[in-house]
């Protein structure tokens, strides 16, 4: 009906929790193969890019037979290039998480091992490490304080286990092993103290190296006797016997290793274990009754844990108990990047073929440099990168030149041509005034013409109008010349009837004014 929703595993059981607070705590061989199948876990998700963040016995589901599931990655955080962090909010379960989560810087797959040691230290000693009144005081705890040794609260736990869980909770991550590193280290404490699923690695190996305390030859009384013919020991008949007898059981045990039981008839066939997880390739060639060797190799083009290979070759017939030699992928090996910035494309792209890596995607930006410099890369200088990956570099286009379409503004002012102009991004150049009939200031020509074309950011230059000098119509000395004083001629100007001439009062000027 248009509603999402998820659909999840049920899981019958319970959780880790739940068996530790009835059992109080766990038998030492029960504990190390829960923490290494949760360890197995946890290398299948890193090899994925994930990181659980809240690694907790409540997160650890147990079936009833004895299966054990990590469950809730709700926090789970994505590995990437970049520094990640919680941008200073701490999430998690403070009793368990890592010293750089509560501190709420970089977080790594070695976040979830710290937390794994802790699990594994509560299993063993039914407590956890560090407790306190209040999260902050607990947090504190695991940044600056280090845990009780399991040994001292249960003398009965072996040094080889007490170890694991000490080097899994190192403050500095660095110091810490990695999920499957941990989980090999599990499975070597099982098979020394004589348990766990590889038993079948338990069978002492005669050919291999070992260390002895010094061989002491006591020393027998001196006896004088009759001069003999000297004859030198390794010389005698024991040493050779001796060597003959030890390179007999040498290459029995050659032969055993790397042909299986030659006296034996039953043969199997080798099952294709690559592209698996270490963990699950492992369990399959062991279940054919093989015995298995891991070897780790660096391969770009395989997930970290996964099997990149394997010898002898899948489909193989090979004698029961024959060594299956696994060859496990540690990702590709890691190169520090150099800065590439101002080299030229042609160049840059050589210096990353030549370093194992290849090139990716090539952007163009707009910039001064030449054409073809190397702006800038990604990821960038000094970031470690795994052989094989692509490293993407912007390079410089050059300057680009943008054209313009100038308008007439002939008959317009400068004023007006300058706010014309910015539109356009151009620029008023240089204003020369010349004489002319047209208003003052009024454009009468401009380089380049209208119509033309020309660069951003380029300057039109402009002819303005100027007034001539003495243009005002006026005759030399500025002023028309004015009647004499005195009445003008003209008739009723005469003398009166009475022979009296007009009074001066009723003049309407007088001269001068």
């Amino acid at each position: 009906g248009g509603q999402h929703y998820i659909i999840m595993e049920y899981v019958a059981g319970e959780t880790l929790k739940d068996l530790i607070r009835r059992g109080g705590k766990l038998p030492v061989m029960e504990a190390l193969r829960i923490a290494r199948e949760i360890a197995g876990a946890l290398a299948h998700a890193h090899a994925h890019d994930l990181v659980h963040c809240d690694i907790k016995p409540h997160n650890i589901l147990v079936t009833p037979e004895g299966w054990v599931k990590v469950a809730d990655f709700g926090i789970a955080r994505a590995i990437s290039s970049s520094t990640m962090t919680y941008n200073g909010n701490v999430v998690g379960s403070v009793h368990y998480f890592s010293p750089e989560q509560a501190k709420g810087t970089k977080i790594t797959p070695k976040s979830d091992v710290y937390s794994l040691g802790v699990v594994l230290y509560e299993m063993l000693t039914g407590r956890i490490p560090f407790n306190g009144e209040t999260t902050v005081s607990v947090a504190l705890k695991h940044l600056q304080e280090e845990p009780v040794a399991p040994r001292q609260i249960d003398d009965t736990i072996p040094p080889i286990v007490e170890a694991i869980v000490l080097k899994a909770m190192s403050k500095n991550p660095e110091d810490r092993p990695d999920s499957v590193s941990l989980m090999e280290d599990i499975a070597q404490a099982e098979r020394f103290l004589g348990g766990g699923t590889a038993s079948l690695e338990a069978i002492p190996d005669p050919a291999a190296t070992q260390i002895m305390a010094p061989v002491v030859v006591p020393e027998e009384p001196e006896v004088k006797a009759a001069p003999a013919k000297s004859s030198s020991f390794f010389q005698s008949k024991i040493f050779i016997v001796g060597g003959l007898l030890v390179l007999f059981l040498g290459f029995a045990a050659g032969a055993f290793l790397s042909f299986g039981k030659f006296w034996s008839t039953a043969e199997v066939d080798v099952p294709d274990v690559t592209g698996r997880q270490m963990t699950l390739a492992k369990q399959l060639l062991e279940t054919q009754n093989l015995r298995v060797k891991i070897v780790e190799t660096y391969d770009s083009k395989v997930s970290v844990g996964e099997v990149a290979s394997q010898s002898p070759a899948a489909g193989s017939r090979v004698k029961e108990q024959r060594v299956i030699t696994i060859y496990v992928s540690r990702g590709g090996e890691e190169m520090t990047l150099p800065d590439l910035k101002g080299l030229s494309r042609r160049a840059a792209e050589e210096k990353i073929q030549k370093l194992g890596f290849s090139v990716g995607s090539v952007y163009e930006k707009e910039s001064d440099s030449d054409y073809g410099t190397v702006l800038g890369q990604e990821p960038a200088p000094g970031v470690k990168l795994s052989k094989g990956k692509s490293v993407d570099l912007t390079i410089s286009r050059g300057k680009q030149v943008h054209m313009v379409r100038v308008p007439d503004l002939t008959g317009g002012t400068i004023e007006t041509a300058r706010n014309s102009l910015a539109s356009l991004k151009l620029k008023v150049g240089a204003v020369t005034k010349e004489t002319s009939k047209q208003a003052k200031g009024t454009i009468l020509s401009q380089i380049p013409a209208g119509g033309s074309t020309a660069e951003e950011g380029s300057e039109i230059d402009f002819v303005v109008a100027e007034p001539a000098a003495n243009n005002t119509g006026e005759k030399p000395g500025g002023q028309e010349p004015r009647p004499a004083p005195g009445p003008t001629p003209g008739p009723g100007n005469g003398p009166s009837p009475g022979g009296k001439t007009p009074s001066r009062g009723n003049e309407t000027g007088k001269s001068g004014q």
